[in-house]
């Protein structure tokens, strides 16, 4: 067998499980950021553009 393939597959199930707990807390922390989203005191703590949601836009003065 090939050197690089012999090598792969030697550290493969290492590297799927670094990948399988890097895709899991990035879940966990998109799931996390969507429930402190839902407090209105945390939104506008998190989100500056919320404050200037509904405000017109006006063009600046010539």
């Amino acid at each position: 067998m090939n050197y690089l393939q012999s090598w792969f597959r030697r550290r493969a199930a290492s590297l799927e499980r670094v990948l399988f707990t890097c895709a899991a807390v990035m879940l966990s922390l998109l799931l996390v950021s969507q429930l402190l989203m839902m407090n209105e005191k945390v939104r506008s703590f998190i989100s500056k553009v919320d404050s200037l949601e509904g405000l017109p836009y006006r063009w600046p003065a010539d």
